[in-house]
């Protein structure tokens, strides 16, 4: 795994570093590495501290050029093999502000890259004739800004990320990959007996559909933190405004969901542990703490994906898809978007793993929690990871179940509200010749709905044909007996306004079943264009 390494760019800060960054890459080099005779080290340029002579200007009395070049290789190595982020604080920083931090971003990459060069071509005796303009950097810049939100004495002097740039390709290696067990809800709150250290954490504000969310994170998680940026929409307004929401990921107390009655707060809570570094866990507490919001205000959270189809002759068609981990629901939406390419004007997102279910005049209306989506790489298209490798944030490429957050759809869409044309279980888990199956009875539909069955394809700790209430261990599990009553009141008013239910075979867990999801894909294209 990657380790984090923080660079304050606040006015010392940048200067400090600006001098004596590589200094102290090597003098930790050097503590790793006894064995090397440099026992000098002076300055080029005034730029850096940096290896030039040892022992005297002849460099051959102790290393040849070209070894002295490797061990310098394996130093630039050791430096970008650490996440390296740059911080900036706007309420004491003077010389950077929200104007000319890319500016600064891209200058200190041009820095370490032309140091790097400089001190290789002497070392070589020539130039260079072919380069590569690496992240060389800093992989992340982020400038915080303070909140005069002040409820909890533990959390008010937090810094709150105002700004982020990233510099892709933008890797991240957890000591994790992936989830399990559910969180529940608490009756103490996990505030109460933390010790936790201001400047340890740092906070996201985000929306989570319309409601705000306060994210603190400690900075041991900043990557899986700043992985947020892909997936949900950064709250601008926080600075005046209380949060509905707040995720406190690595806090040092307990595990669970505990609503603050007297500040009308919800706040999830997960403990500082190796098993937690992995961006399931935060993605799924913060949907978790916002459907149990939804189920005590009458709507219905639905684990699944929802899109809205513009077809050339002006029909409109909005799909929703429900399904636990791995039961195929973005994989067939991707092929429909695929397959369906001519017909259509325009293909919507309105959520690709977490939405709600309302009933506003007269109808069933979806909305969207995330712009984004995280997905596994072995489900999607080959080559699909290559298509968005710019704008994409990669997660342990190199195990199974490896993933990629993307962003996939705008806030306006995702709030906006679809009326819904078609509600489908993804069964993943049976074969069936036809592909889209529509319920005539309503109970056997709340039936299968209810039941939750899919294979477990390895995204969590189950395996084999598992069954959740409702595919949905976010909410839904945790209050089942509230969930049962809306789930008949929906059903019962989809049946009543002609909204159709059914049964679409993803096919995506049965053995050799990658490609199951376009057969699925096709035949509901039929259907829609038969309507």
């Amino acid at each position: 795994m990657n380790t984090n390494l923080f660079i304050d760019f606040s006015d010392e800060g940048f200067n400090y570093f600006k001098n004596n960054l590589l200094d102290q890459i090597v003098l930790e080099y050097l503590e790793k590495n006894p064995d090397i005779q440099w026992n000098k080290i002076i300055a080029i340029d005034n730029l850096s501290l940096v290896l030039k002579e040892v022992l005297g200007n002849d460099l051959r009395n102790v290393l040849d050029r070209n070894e002295l070049y490797h061990q310098f290789e394996n130093l630039y190595d050791f430096w970008r093999n650490h996440k390296r982020y740059l911080t900036s604080d706007l309420t004491v920083t003077h010389s950077i502000n929200e104007d000319n931090y890319l500016e600064i971003f891209d200058s200190y990459n041009k820095f370490i890259l032309n140091t790097y060069r400089k001190i290789c071509n002497n070392l070589l005796g020539k130039k260079f004739t072919i380069m590569r303009e690496l992240p060389a950097g800093g992989n992340a810049f982020i400038l915080f800004d303070r909140s005069n939100f002040k409820c909890y004495d533990k959390l008010a002097n937090v810094k709150f990320i105002n700004n982020v740039v990233f510099r892709p390709p933008f890797v991240i290696y957890s000591k994790s990959n992936k989830r399990t067990g559910v969180f529940p809800i608490i009756n103490e709150n996990p505030l109460k007996n933390s010790n936790i250290d201001s400047a340890d954490f740092m906070c996201f504000p985000i929306l989570v559909g319309a409601s705000r969310v306060f994210v603190y994170f400690k900075k041991d998680y900043v990557s899986l933190g700043l992985a947020l940026s892909n997936l949900f929409t950064h709250d601008v307004d926080y600075k005046n405004n209380k949060p509905d929401m707040i995720v406190v990921f690595g806090n040092d107390t307990i595990d669970g969901i505990y609503y603050d009655s007297q500040n009308d707060i919800y706040i999830g809570s997960l403990k500082e542990r190796d098993e937690i570094d992995y961006f399931g866990y935060m993605k799924k507490i913060i949907l978790t703490v916002h459907n149990i919001k939804m189920i005590n205000t009458g709507r219905l959270p639905i684990h699944g994906a929802g899109v809205s189809l513009v077809f050339k002759d002006k029909t409109v068609k909005n799909i929703v898809m429900i399904g636990d981990s791995g039961a195929g629901k973005s994989e067939t939406l991707e092929a429909l978007r695929t397959i369906a390419g001519d017909y259509l004007t325009s293909m919507t997102t309105i959520f690709d793993d977490m939405g709600t279910f309302a009933i506003e005049n007269g109808k069933i209306k979806a909305y969207g929690t995330e712009i984004g989506a995280f997905v596994r790489t072995d489900d999607m298209e080959n080559g699909y990871a290559y298509k968005v490798f710019d704008r994409a944030i990669f997660m342990n490429p190199h195990l199974s179940n490896s993933r990629l957050v993307i962003p996939v759809s705008t806030y306006d869409d995702i709030i906006k509200g679809f009326d819904v044309d078609y509600v489908l279980y993804a069964n993943n888990y049976e074969e069936s010749l036809e592909k889209v199956n529509i319920f005539t009875d309503i109970n056997e539909a709340l039936e299968t709905f209810s039941s939750g069955k899919r294979m477990a394809k390895g995204t969590t700790s189950e395996n084999g044909l598992v069954s959740t209430f409702f595919a949905n261990p976010f909410g839904p599990v945790q209050l089942e007996e509230k969930t049962r009553k809306l789930l008949e009141e929906y059903f019962k008013f989809m049946q009543e306004n002609k909204v159709n239910v059914g049964e679409i075979y993803t096919g995506l867990g049965l053995v050799n079943g990658k490609d199951n999801p376009v057969k699925a894909a096709t035949e509901l294209l039929h259907l829609l264009k038969e309507e």
